[in-house]
């Protein structure tokens, strides 16, 4: 009976138990939580409790997985030209800033010249600055609208996260057999967010409801929706 005695004193003086998630709340300006938001999620790891005459020491830990984010603006995304008559043409077109806390890479898509219906063309040319300094583009920053396409630069993050100016701007060359009728190009800029988390959708920028929940060092198992 007394080893049965020792054994239970042994197990009462530390348990662990499982935990799971807990509701995060918004501060406000005044610092006082002011409401559940779903801009953040967090996870309790394994809890401990103890009930005995001996010294104790307690580990603590506290992790933050940050997802990345992107602030990306432009100016304009359609531009409408009406030319009168041939000549060589120009325009500071797209004006822009982008701003993440991670590295972000371009794609650009579909860069071509104007064409109508019956596939004739305009010659088209772009002319891209970034960081953007106020430049007026000269023949060495001219490049025919196909050729964009291989432009994929990869911003660094910037330490201060001030962000990154630019401009783009547009040239066509309209030559007396231009038939008159209308002439267009759809293309595409895509940002693509290379130190983003694999618990964010990236179609959706939410969590992933399919992801893991994060595990805890020596910690047992936890259940509860979605990731770290």
């Amino acid at each position: 009976m007394r080893l049965v005695w020792i054994g239970m004193a042994l197990l009462l003086c530390t348990a662990v138990f499982a935990q799971g998630n807990v509701p995060v709340y918004a501060v406000g300006d005044d610092g006082i939580p002011d409401g559940p938001t779903d801009l953040a999620y967090c996870w309790e790891g394994t809890g401990y409790t103890s009930f005995c005459n001996a010294d104790r020491c307690v580990d603590i830990g506290v992790r933050a997985s940050v997802a990345q984010w992107l602030q990306l603006y432009l100016e304009a995304t359609q531009v409408a030209w009406r030319i009168l008559k041939p000549g060589d043409y120009a325009i500071d077109t797209l004006h822009g800033s982008v701003n993440s806390n991670g590295n972000v890479s371009f794609d650009f898509e579909g860069f071509e010249d104007l064409v109508n219906a019956e596939g004739d063309i305009i010659e088209t040319y772009y002319a891209l600055f970034l960081p953007a300094a106020g430049q007026i583009p000269s023949n060495d920053d001219w490049m025919r609208a196909a050729d964009v396409n291989a432009w994929d630069p990869c911003l660094v993050e910037d330490e201060e996260h001030q962000g990154w100016s630019f401009d783009i701007w547009q040239r066509l060359i309209v030559i007396p057999c231009d038939s008159a009728c209308e002439y267009a190009d759809e293309a595409r800029i895509c940002a693509r967010l290379e130190e983003q988390k694999d618990w964010v959708d990236r179609e959706t920028g939410l969590y992933d409801e399919d992801a893991r929940p994060p595990a805890f060092p020596n910690d047992i198992a936890i259940g509860g929706p979605g990731p770290y």
